[in-house]
């Protein structure tokens, strides 16, 4: 195995364990936000101020992020010190206007803002609490971005780490204390701030690059990263039309219901992104030395590794969905069971589209993004719009689906080189998966109990990766990819093991 891909996994290993512990954090933090709040309305105002705090962000920071991101790595691949200087400072700036800005609007504007969100404009103080948790969250994302594209991937994880651990256990602390969404929000605070200070620490070595002060082009940062910003806005809409939809058309208490669901669904989605984003940053450095074969070819592999893990993800939770549920969120949520279904089943396709995603990142071709953005807004508003009056949360849900799919759609027409994509792969792998899910599904009707989620999804574990072997879809390259991540004082004896009963074909 060559030294660089064996890297990358690892890359790859440290950003699926940042997704897979925040995942872990994120079930403790819900599952007690939901049975702690006093009302199932009281979660859909914490749903309608998260909403709106996305919204502001999404719309202030104008996706600089990305462009520190790509120009950060792609300068360090092309060796110019000074360039990365350039765009370090360019993003300081930036973001430092960006939260200034965005906490003034949630101070002055609270009443107004907690009318339209929350329907009362006596919950105005909530607002004042969240422009101090946007401050901290714009102004992270600087040093957040420069760790991530110097592919410092083990100090990006601990960051994550550290402050999803202190908003989760915060929180818990807070409401056990009973007080309730003010306890949500400082909780916010508290691991927002410790996002800063930890990724401030580890980005101060990065932030001093260069031995002279150098310069960036800030209108060649913008042209990258305007086009991802009209996208990121259409995305926000994409992503939460369905819920806006719910409450203008019913109630705060809906929304609570629908929530649970939507948010299990987004912790297992994201170790989709987790494994396609690892790459990024080498990907947007072999196109700077204009190494394409190698990009495409690191692309092909990636698809494959992604649909090997999560298509298996998406269909297993489908089929455990209303345990999933019942167990996540308590018993009063249970009827966003079937959403969470829905959403699973619709969102299998998402290793391919967030490879496709890399790889217009990589190659600058960002128009792509807000064009399936824009037509996924449109297909997912008129869907939910018809939907969600007669099918009320199922509806939402099917408009959600919906809306990923054609967003795909899109990605897939502009795509010049089919080749990118390891098809016959993903379409084994998706088979592999729904018998699997059916067999665990059946399990559930059989013998139903929330406690008994662990075993169901450890049947099919088991099934999974019988089958997998049987049918070779891995081979013994990846064997040895797997092997060569582990540290060397095991990996001989691993190895030993693996071949003896594991004799895989090339």
């Amino acid at each position: 195995m060559s030294k660089e891909k064996v890297r990358l996994a690892r890359s790859a290993i440290y950003l699926t364990l940042q997704g897979l512990s925040s995942s872990i954090l994120g079930i403790i933090y819900f599952a007690f936000i939901a049975r702690l709040l006093l009302e199932i309305s009281d979660l859909g105002k914490i749903v309608s101020i998260s909403m709106f705090s996305d919204l502001l962000v999404t719309f202030t920071t104008l996706s600089i992020s990305s462009a520190v991101t790509k120009y950060f790595s792609e300068s360090i691949g092309k060796e110019d010190e000074k360039g990365a200087h350039g765009v370090i400072i360019n993003g300081l700036k930036f973001l430092l206007l960006s939260a200034i800005s965005s906490s003034a609007i949630c101070i002055i504007f609270a009443s107004q803002i907690s009318l339209i969100f929350l329907k009362d404009s006596k919950d105005f103080f909530y607002f004042w609490l969240l422009s101090i948790n946007i401050f901290l969250v714009i102004l992270s994302q600087l040093f957040t971005s420069i760790i991530y594209a110097a592919q410092m991937f083990r100090e990006y994880f601990i960051t994550y780490i550290i402050s999803n651990f202190i908003k989760t256990f915060t929180s818990i602390i807070l409401l056990e204390m009973k007080f309730g969404i003010i306890g949500v929000l400082t909780a916010w605070i508290a691991g927002s701030s410790s996002l800063f200070l930890v990724s401030l620490i580890f980005s101060k070595n990065l932030l001093k690059i260069g031995k002279n002060k150098g310069e960036f082009s800030l209108k060649t940062m913008l042209k990258y990263s305007v086009p991802i910003y009209g996208s990121s806005i259409i995305s926000y809409f994409q992503s939460t039309i369905d819920k806006y939809v719910i409450l203008l058309l019913t109630n705060q208490e809906i929304l609570g219901l629908y929530a649970p669901a939507v948010t299990a669904m987004a912790y297992v989605a994201g170790f989709s992104g987790y494994i396609t984003s690892a790459i990024f940053p080498k990907m947007s450095e072999l196109f700077g030395k204009k190494d394409l074969d190698t990009m495409l070819k690191g692309l092909k592999e990636v698809s494959r590794y992604a649909s090997i893990i999560y298509v298996p993800l998406a269909f297993g939770l489908a089929a455990v969905s209303i345990p999933t549920i019942d167990l996540f969120a308590g018993s009063r949520y249970v009827g966003g069971g079937p959403v969470l279904m829905i959403l699973a089943l619709t969102s299998i396709i998402l290793p391919i589209s967030n490879t496709l995603g890399v790889y217009f990142a990589s190659i600058g071709n960002t128009k792509v993004f807000f064009i399936s953005s824009l037509f996924s807004l449109i297909m997912g508003s008129t869907f939910s719009l018809i939907l969600v009056p007669v099918l009320s949360i199922i509806g939402a849900a099917l408009a959600r689906g919906f809306s990923t799919f054609f967003g795909f759609i899109i990605f897939l027409f502009y795509l010049e080189n089919k080749k990118i994509i390891d098809w016959k792969n993903f379409l084994k792998v998706s088979i592999i998966s729904l018998m699997m899910a059916i067999v665990v599904y059946g399990l559930t009707l059989i013998v139903y109990s929330k406690y008994l989620l662990p075993i169901y999804i450890l049947i099919g574990g088991i099934i999974y990766i019988t089958l997998i072997i049987i049918l070779k879809v891995i081979n013994k390259s990846d064997i040895e990819l797997m092997i060569d991540i582990l540290p060397d004082n095991i990996k001989n004896k691993v190895k030993i093991i693996i071949h003896k009963f594991f004799p895989l074909s090339n």
